[in-house]
């Protein structure tokens, strides 16, 4: 599995430079850019630096993102192993990667998810790939509710959208994955 940005775009090699001014420089794909950083690690990208790019959402991987995201399975919408739960676990800007991968698969990229998407599409997903058992209708509304933040301070408002919001997600997730992380094998 390679390079993919937080929504889903296949990332590809930056083009090489064709004209530059400063700090900015104008790729053979006519991208402009300024102080690019790597979307994981957040470092400052230099314009001799290998790196990946979305084109469409001007996300950025450096090089050592890249190979770890490569190596540890985390560009993958799939099976989640112990190892790799744990790694997410220790890894909280891969952790946030891996929210928003989720999210845009479900089709609800920089939005909040809502309850029908979680209960059809992001949970049935998640626990699949946690190699988990589906929990109940019930169960799958409770953990939703306990999570749903936005909801509580959002209560009474009129026209508000409800849902999970990315940091809401993020931490439902992270909760999934570190129980997933402390499963013992005999």
């Amino acid at each position: 599995v390679y390079a993919h940005c937080p929504q889903g775009h296949a990332m590809k090699p930056l083009a090489v430079p064709v004209q530059t001014h400063s700090n900015w420089v104008l790729s053979a794909g006519l991208t402009v850019v300024s102080n690019p950083r790597c979307g994981i690690c957040s470092k400052e990208l230099p314009k001799a630096e290998q790196r990946l790019e979305c084109s469409a959402c001007s996300f950025y991987l450096c090089g050592p993102c890249d190979r770890k995201g490569l190596f540890s399975g985390f560009y993958s919408l799939g099976s989640i192993d112990v190892d790799t739960a744990r790694s997410l676990v220790e890894a909280p800007s891969w952790m946030l990667y891996k929210a928003r991968r989720y999210m845009a698969a479900a089709g609800v990229a920089g939005a909040a998810l809502g309850m029908e998407a979680w209960q059809h599409r992001v949970a049935v997903r998640i626990f699949g790939d946690l190699g988990i058992a589906l929990p109940t209708d019930l169960e799958l509304i409770e953990l939703y509710r306990r999570f749903n933040r936005s909801a509580d301070a959002q209560a009474g408002s009129k026209g508000s959208k409800e849902g999970l919001e990315e940091a809401d997600f993020c931490d439902l997730l992270f909760e999934l994955l570190a129980a997933r992380a402390h499963v013992v094998s005999l």
